[in-house]
């Protein structure tokens, strides 16, 4: 906009020279001459400092020009290293995922080392010496036999039960062991399934043990599946005074086969 106001200027200054040169004075032409001149030299002026200025614009383009495609090749570069980052991520992730697993697995061996050898420090608590005659209850769903004893150890571990197969044909069954402390809370429950032609002693394992209270009354309690395949042997007569047989929920006269095992402590 400077250029063309300059280049105006002068024209109209040579103009007035051409026109009206027989109407002035020789200075006055001298002085417009000279504006001309002056006017000349600031458009030359202008047009190197434009010259300059387009130059330095032309080197900013290629600078930009040369960044920009720096750019696309750090992005070129980058590119598979974020693919080798994004699979990294998934195989820390994968890793930390094993290492949580492998963890949890160490820490439940661990508990079931100690378990193991918590049943092996276990003792023997209540064991009447009961002598079998014989005599036997069905263990049924209806039925609920039950033995009430008394602990000497605050962790019971183990009850074994003596298990006769009393129905032959009617395939296997699950007893379930449950005990209950003196009010009827439950305080433990497992389920064991056994083959048909089971005679002995069954162990019932409580994992981590059970909390009691020494001297309370507990009761033992089996109930099966339903095909009233097995039967608990017991021996009539008062040879465990601490407990008695239980029949349907009612105290009856004897004592079934049973046997606990506990600890002293949890340490």
């Amino acid at each position: 906009m400077r250029i063309r106001l300059l280049l105006g200027t002068a024209l109209l200054v040579v103009s007035l020279l051409v026109v009206g040169c027989n109407n002035i004075s020789q200075a006055e032409y001298a002085a417009a001459l000279a504006e001309a001149n002056a006017a000349q030299a600031q458009v030359s002026s202008l047009e190197r400092e434009l010259s300059d200025v387009q130059s330095e614009l032309d080197e900013a383009v290629d600078d930009l020009e040369a960044a920009q495609n720096a750019l696309n090749e750090a992005q070129e570069l980058l590119s598979p290293l974020e693919s080798q980052i994004t699979s990294l991520e998934s195989q820390v992730a994968s890793l930390q995922s094993e290492v949580s697993s492998l963890q949890s697995q160490v820490a439940s061996l661990q508990s079931s080392l100690v378990w193991e050898q918590a049943k092996q420090a276990a003792v023997i608590d209540q064991m009447p010496e009961v002598p079998w005659t014989g005599a036997f209850n069905y263990v049924t769903p209806g039925l609920q036999a039950g033995q009430t004893f008394v602990p000497d150890y605050p962790v019971l571990v183990t009850v074994e039960v003596y298990i006769i197969t009393a129905s032959l044909g009617r395939g296997d069954d699950t007893l379930t062991m449950k005990i209950l402390d003196d009010e009827g809370v439950e305080l433990a429950t497992i389920s064991k399934d056994v083959l048909a032609g089971f005679n002995g002693w069954l162990r019932f394992d409580f994992e981590g043990g059970v909390d009691v209270t020494v001297n309370s009354t507990l009761t033992i309690l089996i109930v099966d599946g339903g095909n009233t395949v097995f039967a608990w042997r017991y021996h009539g007569g008062n040879y465990y005074p601490s407990g008695s047989r239980i029949v349907s929920g009612v105290p009856a006269d004897g004592d079934f086969l049973f046997r606990t095992y506990g600890l002293s402590t949890r340490e």
